[in-house]
């Protein structure tokens, strides 16, 4: 009996915490093809974990011999993110330094879609992220080019946190974002702020109105085994006390 209360416990402890977890949604696109000057756009993939973590990746081929030395993304829970006004964050993808700056974006599209008026204005600052962007080239050349954060904490760009209206990075089920890699002219940082960002060429895919999804609960399922084993088990050793 003590062995089937110790199964017992364990897997309903071992679920109890999985019940608390966030949600995480999923949105991954392949050869997109929207607009390649600056690299052929490979991939895309971005989770969003609700207890407010965010991963992101990317992968690029080489165009006319271009890769992208830096970018910006924004996510929605759906909208496309043009003239959003302070909802949604903007993240500043620093390639050489590792580094991703967060600020309130305004919505701007157009010419300056990169929010040049939002990284201005430095009410919008939100936070900046060091040395968290993994940039790896590989291929003929250095022909190819892969970028990524995993587990970022964006607790600061938390839901609410600037308003009713103000979703951050957040999104799911539904879907929306602006992903632009770029080319530049030049770009400086200050006192851990951007003070100037000019792209030249740009790669770019835009999106909205689609679905994220969620990842299969495989540490249920394997919970629900290892509770089923475990009982298994015990009844096995109860039957061979048993006959002995």
């Amino acid at each position: 009996m003590r062995a089937l209360l110790a199964v017992i416990i364990g897997t309903s402890t071992l679920f109890a915490a999985a019940a608390h977890a966030g949600t995480v949604y999923s949105y991954e696109v392949s050869n997109p093809r929207q607009n390649d000057t600056a690299g052929v756009v490979n991939k895309v993939s971005v989770d969003y974990d609700t207890d407010d973590v965010l991963s992101f990746a990317a992968a690029f081929t080489a165009n006319n011999g271009l890769l992208p030395q830096a970018g910006w993304f924004v996510l929605s829970p759906g909208q496309y993110p043009r003239l959003s006004g302070n909802e949604l964050a903007i993240l500043y993808l620093d390639f050489a330094g590792g580094d991703v700056y967060a600020y309130r974006y305004n919505g701007v599209a157009g010419t300056y879609a990169h929010g040049r008026e939002t990284y201005l204005d430095e009410g919008n600052f939100i936070t900046s992220y060091e040395d968290v962007l993994s940039v790896d080239y590989s291929g003929d050349a250095s022909s190819k080019l892969s970028i990524g954060f995993d587990n970022l904490d964006v607790s600061a760009l938390s839901p609410g946190t600037f308003g009713d209206e103000w979703t951050g990075v957040s999104y799911g089920p539904g879907f929306g974002g602006w992903f632009h890699f770029t080319t530049m002219d030049s770009y400086s940082i200050s006192n851990g702020k951007i003070s100037g960002w000019y792209p030249k060429w740009q790669s770019w895919y835009d999106v909205d109105g689609k679905t994220a999804t969620v990842p299969e609960p495989a540490t249920l399922a394997g919970l629900a085994l290892f509770g089923v084993v475990g009982l298994g088990l015990y009844r096995r050793n109860r039957r061979g006390a048993a006959k002995a």
